[in-house]
């Protein structure tokens, strides 16, 4: 059975359910109402006839009767000993309503006569005016007129109902088909997207906010971004396949050369070109394999604990020094605020070697590098500064992406992947943080790191005077962040 008819079988059902409840509503109301007026006039008429009747002396209770024949309401009289003092015969009344009516409670029954007839009986005491019950006064009246609209109101219910149910399942199969059509429009479309493999396809919005709406929009918004991830990999895959084309060819002809030559001094350069590709290869392809663990979550996911900055910061720029004497560049630890974060140690390591060996490649020998740790309104901020050659602005945004670098870069340092720094991305990522990086041509490089801090070691410390980079200075130099 399709989704249309098994949704309009399910609101008829549901509409039945509700017409069943309102008409017995209505039904037992005007039932109420109907008996009520019967036995408000039964107690008028009763009223009536015991005030007139017992107004005139010497009267006897056998006189309050009217006559002995079923009409509008007739009466009986019975005495104090159950005897019927008229009319001849009475509608039948039991002990406990004879002896309920005797102590001077009203009494109202439904009952059915001999004939079928159903007669509402009201059985009222009978005062004299000193306060005695002398007897029991029954009214009569028939309810063959309330029956009849009570049979009447039961079968135009019914009918209603039935005609409501109907126009209910039409219009609920018309209503569902008008929805899921919208719907089933959503499928060929999405159908047809599948077949074309055209991701840059969308699906026409219908401009209302409703779920169908909602769901047109939801699945456009995953058309883009599942078309801006396969862009991202067919990139990815051809910028890798170039990237490692290069070390592969010069590793092919070096080794091509070596078959031919026999002096020993060449043959010591093409050894030692060849392994400087194949280092070049190895660190590519080990942060290729990295990034590929980050982002799939899996190996590299980072293990949460709680990691001291300070302490982590100076272990940076105790390898920094290091690897820039050899450059005879100078490392400043410019400022040290105690702070703490909760991450993975061995990550955030790696990202800020990462930036301190950028600082190093691209600072010209002699240069300055300066390392910081600050507190920032709950953010630990870090930061890796050069006094390197700078990137120019238009190449700011894209430094972020997989083997992006810049053309001087290309030309001035080799040996790079152009994987550092979206490792680096994808670490700050993984750790809730951001990465932002200020930079002017001739000036410098500052890279910012922002990690929130863990509540209880949010303790400033007070401030130095630090070596801050031109491009550091406020309102100063274009910025990317990430």
């Amino acid at each position: 059975m399709s989704l249309r008819w098994r949704l309009t079988l399910l609101s008829a059902l549901v509409m039945a359910v509700v017409f069943a409840i309102f008409g017995t509503i209505a039904y037992f109301t005007v039932s109420l109402f109907l008996y009520r007026a019967v036995d408000d006039n039964l107690e008028r008429q009763v009223a009536a006839t015991l005030i007139y009747g017992l107004s005139r002396p010497g009267t006897d209770i056998s006189q309050l009767g009217d006559r002995d024949e079923i009409g509008t309401v007739f009466y009986t009289v019975i005495d104090t000993e159950g005897v019927v003092r008229y009319p001849t015969r009475s509608v039948f009344i039991s002990d406990p309503m004879y002896n309920q009516a005797m102590s001077g409670s009203t009494v109202k029954s439904t009952q059915t006569l001999s004939d079928g007839t159903r007669v509402r009986v009201l059985s009222a005491p009978i005062r004299i005016p000193t306060g005695t019950i002398v007897g029991v006064l029954q009214a009569i009246t028939p309810l063959d007129m309330t029956d009849h609209l009570l049979n009447e109101l039961k079968v135009f219910l019914g009918v209603a109902a039935f005609i409501l149910l109907i126009v209910a399942a039409a219009g609920s199969y018309i209503l569902t088909g008008r929805t899921l059509r919208a719907v089933e429009s959503i499928t060929r479309k999405a159908h047809q997207i599948e077949l074309s493999q055209d991701l840059t396809q969308r699906i026409p919005s219908r401009g209302t906010d409703d779920e169908v709406g909602h769901l047109v929009d939801t699945f456009n918004q995953m058309l883009s971004r599942l078309q801006a991830a396969f862009e991202a990999q067919r990139r990815f895959i051809a910028d890798s396949s170039h990237e490692l084309r290069t070390p592969i060819t010069v590793i092919k002809s070096n080794m091509h050369l070596l078959r031919r030559t026999t002096d020993p001094a060449e043959r010591t350069e093409l050894i030692d070109i060849t392994e400087a590709e194949v280092s070049r290869l190895n660190r590519m392809v080990n942060d290729l394999l990295y990034m590929a663990q980050m982002q799939a979550g899996h190996d590299l996911k980072p293990v949460l604990r709680h990691v001291e900055l300070d302490s982590l910061l100076l272990d940076v720029f105790a390898r920094t020094r290091s690897i820039a004497a050899l450059k005879n560049q100078k490392v400043m630890l410019v400022h040290e605020d105690i702070a703490a974060c909760i991450g993975d140690r061995d990550q955030l390591q790696h990202l800020l070697l990462n930036l301190a060996d950028n600082a190093t490649k691209y600072t010209p020998e002699g240069g300055t590098i300066a390392l910081g740790l600050w507190q920032d309104d709950g953010w630990a901020r870090l930061e890796v500064s050069d006094s390197g050659p700078g990137i120019p602005e238009e190449d700011l945004p894209h430094i972020f992406e997989r083997f992006f670098r810049t053309p001087d870069a290309r030309q001035t340092v080799r040996g790079g992947s152009g994987l550092g720094l979206a490792i680096v991305k994808t670490i700050a990522q993984a750790h809730g943080g951001r990465i932002e990086v200020f930079s002017k041509v001739g000036e410098g490089t500052t890279f910012r790191l922002w990690l929130r801090l863990v509540p209880e070691s949010a303790t400033p410390a007070p401030d130095d005077e630090p070596f801050v980079p031109k491009q550091l200075q406020e309102a100063e130099g274009p910025a990317a962040t990430i």
